[in-house]
């Protein structure tokens, strides 16, 4: 419980920090939601030029429910560690931390986990519960299973943790690379991509399929999103949720080495 209370104030300093800039968050907010619906209208577009209800295995409703969901796994598993470390290592700031008797990754973990808990109240229940009842209105009975959302909710948490440890992972390139800035859009594009936040992996040709399933990036929010679907069977959702906990650790680690190995060639810009 010690070890607990020293990240407290970061939690609590994550959470102040996003309700501070409220205008700021309500922008983000807006930005997302309207891009999800482009992206509804978009394939409202594509099912109503097709002579199928169907396509590539998605009726209206599970492709709307893929978009919106997507959209909000995407919002809650999100990790801005990356830029955070890329800024602390350009500015000096990192002395600071290094200076402190607590682990670097989880400070970052638990700051965010306070701005968590404002992206939980305005986007993950209100966006979840108007797609619920979209869905019911559209086919006249309630379509979401207790079981599915919360294994959806259990994979979510492990989605965070693996994107977590692996921009931890990604930040720590700073101390030899010096700027992340370029690079980081590079990756968060192939990320996204690569995770199926763009479009559902489904639709890729088997061989990219396969090979996109096997990487840990599908994990993160492809996963997550076929389990609240119900694309799976119980015992597949269980040994998906399993394989989560596994890169979650392989990235856990992985960030553990690059400190270590980092941390010994530490050059501040301008100090």
């Amino acid at each position: 419980m010690k070890k607990i209370k020293k990240y407290v104030p970061f939690i609590k300093a994550g959470f102040h920090q996003a309700s501070t800039y409220k205008l700021n968050l309500i922008f983000i907010i807006l930005g997302n939601i309207i891009g999800c619906f482009v992206s509804f209208y978009l394939w409202k577009a594509v099912f109503d030029a097709t002579d199928t209800s169907s396509f590539m295995g998605f009726n209206m409703v599970e492709m709307t429910t893929y978009v919106f969901i997507s959209f909000v796994t995407n919002s809650i598993i999100g990790c801005n560690a990356m830029t955070s470390i890329g800024e602390e290592i350009k500015d000096g700031t990192i002395a600071f931390r290094l200076l402190k008797p607590i682990s670097y990754n989880l400070t970052f973990i638990s700051q965010e986990v306070g701005e968590k808990v404002l992206k939980i109240l305005f986007i993950f229940i209100p966006v979840t519960m108007g797609l619920e009842i979209y869905k019911y209105f559209v086919t006249g009975f309630v379509n979401i299973s207790p079981l599915h959302f919360i294994l959806y909710i259990i994979s979510i948490v492990f989605a965070y943790l693996i994107n977590a440890f692996f921009n931890i992972s990604y930040g720590f390139t700073a101390f030899f690379f010096k700027n992340l800035w370029g690079s980081k859009m590079l990756k968060d594009c192939i990320v996204n991509f690569m995770s199926g936040c763009v479009i559902p992996l489904s639709f890729l040709p088997s061989i990219l399929k396969e090979i996109f399933l096997f990487l840990p990036f599908s994990y993160i929010n492809f996963v997550p999103v076929m389990i609240y679907m119900g694309k799976y069977s119980e015992k597949m959702m269980f040994l998906l949720i399993l394989k989560q906990v596994i890169w979650c650790l392989v990235f856990f680690i992985i960030s553990k080495l690059l400190w270590k190995i980092s941390s010994r060639k530490l050059c501040i810009q301008g100090g």
